[in-house]
């Protein structure tokens, strides 16, 4: 076990070395490209290297020390060795493997520079068909530069990684060899390459390798080249084999029927130069003849055509000797020159013609005057009848004296300018001619002007400048343009200028012009650009700020815009409060920069200097009617807010009216010295970003100060929530009878609340009809005080509704704790008044307001106003004294300290004085609502509320809303009845004014609770109020079914147990008999006898019984808070608690 842990533990340390071995390295060949491909990790790793054959894959070769085949290798790592070994096979003799040394060479390339040549022709007539003809000889006529490869050495260390390189196989071919090499590289055979083949070939193939016709190849006249129609080839020599006796190579072009070269072999070399450029797309033949003894087309040869690659220099290399013609040739005169003829391949003979040689001018001449001479050289072998110059293809001149072998000479005057052609012809007297072939030349008279005064982009500190020029030729006056004007001097013919011309400031371009003394020919010469003449400072105009603005203030964003004009300006800058900024300028260009003012700072200096340090500077000032020294406001504030804004100006008397305009409204200012001040109440109409600013009546002109922003929030008082958490004022609930504390619903609430302005107040409506034993309410703004008038109605079930109508209270995040007193109906009593004026007469709208001390605090009991009669009534306690405050403006307030204990209706009179009271809105006054819901199958009745908040599943119900209203009038009423989920079932609604009853009927499915939002309207307030039901599913086995079904047959008296007591004696029996069997089973079966035992048995089975409904409950206990069986179970538990208690004391 340990050694094979061992094993594994090297087997990980050496994972790393296994991956630099080539036992992984496998291939993957791409036929049509011949390229192999190299991956490490048998082909999971990365690519190790790419490696293409050049050459074909049977690579015929001359036999000696030869390049067998070319690779074009890219690697993707540093390869320590390229090709680990080769295998050589001989195809001739059954594949033997042959030992031969192979040396790797890297293909590298070097500059060299190579002949270019022209062409010349000439006529000559051939005596067999009597037809002139042409010969075209080819020349050197320059050199160009081309790359040539050259082959070194292969080092490893000279190729790079990713950039590829070509290594050529080199080897010593033998006679008859046809050897296949497989290399092995990089641990890889690749036996998908190759032959080479001993035999003689044109070039250096390439893999890109055009299409030729079949019928090409199976030719034998010649060595065959094609050339692909995109390469640019040039056949730069032919050479032929040692033993070869011919003495002339020529070049026929298939593709257009004709010879295009003619080159003699030089003896020694057994080279032909021939130096021409093939034509892409053509076809040609390289042959070769022995001009002594008959032409021969046989050599060079080759079976294969060549296929030269673009930019190659093709060298062709014959392999046979040259064979004899059947037609030797007979004459041997000098002037004989061979001509090859397509069709029959037979020597022709020239007849005798005259010779001409064109002496000068030489071709492509460039004269520079109009009259010239022009010499050829004339010769006839027999005698010559006349010469002739030919000028652009016309006889301009013929010299008819027939002097045999002379140089004949021609004047020609008066020459038009530009390109021309000459030659000479010449007859002899046999009829004989010869036209040697055409020179060209150009007769160009202009003269050449040469400017060396003024000198371009040189600035010149003074205006009198010299122009100095020269021309070639003689000139009869100059013409000089420096400004778009031309000025003529006419005094300094002959090849000079120098000219002293007075110049003003700028910058220039020059052109002079010249006149040819002899032709007339203008020349020119606009050479000199930019030369500049500077003698002025710049010149300064500011256009800003200047006179007087309307309105300033500290770091006002003034403008200054100054135009400066130099030609050669140089910088620009400006003085302002002791600070010096440069700027960018442009002469004769407007100029804009921003400065922040100062106040009292009203001058400004701008400077200018050009590049000759001439400067010059301008000052400027200005004044202002009002300066605004500062301002005063809120960036931030809240609705209810009064804010106030004030602006501090500068300014004389012409200033008479100063505004606030907020929001677009213009508000009024008071006026402190030089201090305008003016306050706005933010109304909810200005919640978000509002814009202000001052406006200004100055000398029977408005101006404006800047716009300036302030950020309005909206306030919100409400119900405490967990948005809103900081409670400002709470309201608990006590039993005025028993100072016990008590729940409440509030059936009507408004809120009046403001932060600093009643006049911009916003109101907030709020009615609970849960019963709660508190309610706080919040206030957006916890770090405020707030202004809170309120009316709160509230009651509960057990105690008829009271008003809390306090003055207006301040409330702080200091929480308000007030205490709202109920009395139970049945604890009080109501007493009645009726109020009168002094004299008799009943008052209506007389507020009163019912006051008692609780613990020492007096508390606000009710409040309320007369009707129509005067009449008011209260609902009191009848056994304590209360305080009757009444009210009315315009009559006195009368106060009563009564214990009423009576429903006496008691007389109040009112003689005068004032007292105002609030509006006070109670909402829900008159409105009674009932919610009923029924299975479908059950017939509603009168009356009966379903008290019950659990509905069984899969059943369908009939949901009703019943409201009236006996005080408001009803504007819209209606529910929305939707399952927990969201899913709305239904929504009704109704306007009927007096109320009425909707219904909905829905199945309560298998959801979990049903939901109805119930609302109405009245005096354009929405009141809400949500009721819920909760969804339950019956198991048919449970206990609870037992229970319920026994419920059923007992209310449905099939056991004849509900008697005259409507089954509560039945009821309470069988709970009995349940509770003895179910303590005593217990007992007896488990032999249990402790006390606390037998209770929690009683404990467990009475909360069962109670929860199914079961337990009956006494008419005397109904409507008193508690039930039967409520009260058996608090008992059972207390006693319980005691049990535990003694015993754990023991």
């Amino acid at each position: 076990m340990k050694k094979l842990l061992i094993f594994l533990l090297m087997a990980v340390l050496l994972a790393g070395t296994i991956s630099a071995f080539e036992f992984d390295n496998i291939k993957s060949y791409d036929h049509f490209k011949k390229e192999v491909t190299i991956k490490n990790a048998f082909g999971l790793g990365k690519d190790i290297a790419k490696i293409k054959l050049n050459t074909p894959l049977v690579y015929r070769v001359p036999r000696g020390y030869q390049k067998v085949a070319e690779i074009k290798v890219t690697s993707y790592k540093q390869l320590k060795i390229l090709i680990n070994d080769f295998e050589l096979y001989d195809l001739k003799r059954n594949n033997q493997t042959i030992s031969r040394r192979l040396d790797l060479k890297l293909k590298k390339y070097k500059d060299k520079e190579v002949e270019t040549y022209g062409e010349t022709c000439f006529k000559v007539l051939n005596k067999t068909t009597g037809k002139t003809e042409e010969i075209c000889n080819f020349y050197v006529n320059g050199t160009k530069i081309i790359k040539e490869p050259y082959w070194v050495d292969f080092n490893i260390n000279e190729v790079k990684i990713n950039e590829p390189f070509v290594v050529g196989l080199f080897t010593d071919v033998k006679k008859g060899d046809k050897v296949e090499w497989i290399p092995i590289i990089q641990g890889v055979r690749i036996n998908e390459w190759a032959t080479w083949e001993e035999g003689p070939e044109i070039v250096d193939a390439t893999g890109n390798m055009p299409l030729f016709d079949s019928n090409w190849i199976t030719e034998q006249a010649g060595m065959k080249i094609y050339v692909h129609p995109s390469a640019n080839v040039t056949l730069v020599r032919a050479t032929l084999h040692p033993q070869a006796n011919c003495d002339q190579v020529l070049v026929w072009d298939v593709s257009t029927s004709s010879f295009i070269a003619n080159v003699s072999v030089n003896a020694a070399t057994h080279n032909a130069t021939i130096g021409i450029n093939l034509t892409a797309g053509h076809y040609y033949y390289v042959t070769a003849q022995m001009n002594g003894t008959g032409n021969t087309h046989q050599t060079p040869y080759s079976a294969s055509p060549s296929y030269p690659y673009n930019g190659q220099n093709v060298d062709v290399t014959a392999g046979v000797q040259c064979g004899q013609d059947v037609s030797p040739c007979s004459e041997t005169t000098t002037r004989i020159k061979l001509i090859q003829s397509v069709t029959t391949r037979n020597l022709t003979y020239l007849v005798d013609a005259p010779v001409v040689n064109l002496n000068y001018p030489v071709d492509y001449a460039n004269l520079t005057v109009p009259d010239v001479d022009f010499s050829c050289y004339v010769s006839d072998p027999s005698s010559l009848s006349n010469v002739s110059l030919i000028i652009d293809g016309s006889i301009d001149q013929t010299n008819s004296s027939g002097i045999n072998d002379i140089n004949y000479t021609f004047s020609k005057t008066g020459l038009s300018e530009g390109n021309h052609n000459w030659t000479c012809t010449a007859y002899g007297d046999d009829g004989e001619s010869t036209t040697a072939s055409a020179r060209h030349f150009n007769v160009n008279t202009t003269p050449i002007i040469t400017i060396s005064s003024p000198v371009s982009n040189t600035n010149y500190p003074t205006s009198n400048i010299w122009f100095n020029a020269t021309s070639q030729v003689n000139v009869d006056y100059w013409v000089i343009n420096y400004n778009g004007t031309n000025i003529t001097i006419d005094d300094q013919s002959g090849t000079s200028l120098s000219k002293l011309l007075n110049v003003n400031d700028g910058t220039y371009n020059l052109t002079i012009y010249a006149n040819n003394s002899n032709t007339g020919v203008w020349g020119v010469n606009n050479s000199v650009k930019n030369f500049m003449v500077d003698v002025n400072p710049p010149t300064i105009s500011v256009t800003s700020p200047t006179g007087t603005y309307d309105y300033l203030y500290e770091d006002y964003n003034l403008t200054l815009n100054t135009t400066i004009t130099d030609t050669n300006l140089d910088t620009c800058w400006y003085s302002y409060n002791g600070e010096n900024k440069t700027f960018s300028c442009s002469s004769g260009v407007l100029s804009t920069e921003y400065f922040n003012y100062t106040k009292g700072v009203n001058n400004l200096i701008v400077y200018a200097n050009d590049t000759f340090g001439r400067e010059n500077s301008t000052s400027v000032s200005w004044d202002y009617s009002i300066f605004q020294d500062n301002i005063t406001y809120n960036s931030e504030t809240l609705v209810t807010n009064t804010e106030t804004f004030s602006i501090g100006v500068t300014s004389d008397s012409s200033l008479t009216n100063v505004y606030l305009v907020y929001n677009g409204t213009e508000f009024t200012t008071t006026k402190d010295g030089g201090t305008y001040t003016s306050t706005v109440d933010i109304s909810n109409s200005y919640v978000g970003t509002q814009q202000f600013r001052f406006k200004f009546n100055y000398g029977g002109n408005i101006y404006y100060s800047p716009y300036y922003n302030q950020t309005v929030s909206d306030v919100l008082f409400t119900i405490c929530n967990a948005t809103y958490n900081v409670p400002f004022i709470n309201f608990t609930f006590k039993d005025e009878d028993s100072n016990d504390y008590t729940t409440a619903e509030i059936s009507s609430a408004t809120f009046e609340y403001w932060i600093d302005s009643k006049d911009v107040s916003k109101t907030y409506n709020y009615i609970n009809t849960t019963n709660k034993s508190f309610y706080a309410f919040c206030f957006s703004h916890s770090d405020k005080t707030l202004n809170v008038d309120m009316r709160v109605a509230y009651k509960n079930d057990e105690s008829p509704q009271r008003v809390y109508d306090p003055t207006t209270m301040q409330l702080t995040n200091q929480t308000t704790n007030k205490t709202l007193y109920l009395l139970k109906s049945i604890d009080g009593s109501y007493a009645y008044f009726v109020v009168y004026d002094s004299n008799g007469n009943s008052l209506d709208g007389v507020s009163v307001k019912v006051t008692r001390v609780i613990s020492g605090e007096t508390i606000l009991i009710g409040q309320g106003e007369t009707d129509d009669s005067g009449a008011v009534n209260f609902f009191i306690n009848p056994d304590v004294s209360h305080t009757y405050t009444f009210s009315k403006e315009g009559y006195s307030s009368k106060i009563l300290t009564l214990t009423i204990a009576d429903s006496t209706v008691r007389e109040v009179f009112l003689e005068g004085g004032e007292v105002t009271q609030p509006d006070i809105y109670d909402y829900g006054k008159g409105i009674s609502i009932n919610i009923l819901v029924v299975p479908t199958n059950t017939t509603i009745n009168s009356g009966i509320e379903s008290s019950n908040d659990f509905l069984r599943n899969n059943t369908w119900y009939n949901f009703t809303y019943t409201i009236s209203s006996s005080y408001w009038d009803l504007e819209d009423w209606g529910f929305t009845l939707k399952y927990w989920n969201g899913t709305r079932i239904d929504f009704v609604h109704s306007t009927s004014s007096s109320g009425g009853t909707l219904k909905v009927t829905a199945d309560t499915s298998n959801q979990t609770r049903i939901i109805m939002e119930y609302y109405y309207v009245v005096n354009n307030t929405y009141i809400n109020k949500t009721k819920s039901w909760v969804i339950y599913t019956e198991s048919p086995f449970g206990i609870s079914q037992v229970v319920g079904r026994a419920n059923t047959y007992l209310e449905a008296n099939l056991f004849g147990f509900l008697g005259n007591d409507n089954g509560l004696f039945g009821k309470a029996l069988l709970s009995v008999v349940v509770l003895v069997l179910m303590v005593g089973g217990l007992t007896y079966r488990y032999g249990m006898r402790a006390d606390v035992f037998a209770l929690g048995t009683i404990f467990a089975t009475l909360l069962f019984l109670n929860a199914m409904n079961f337990i009956p409950n006494p008419d005397f206990l109904v409507g008193k808070g508690v039930t039967l069986g409520n009260f058996l179970i608090y008992l059972t538990g207390i006693i319980i608690i005691g049990f535990i208690f003694k015993e754990e004391m023991r």
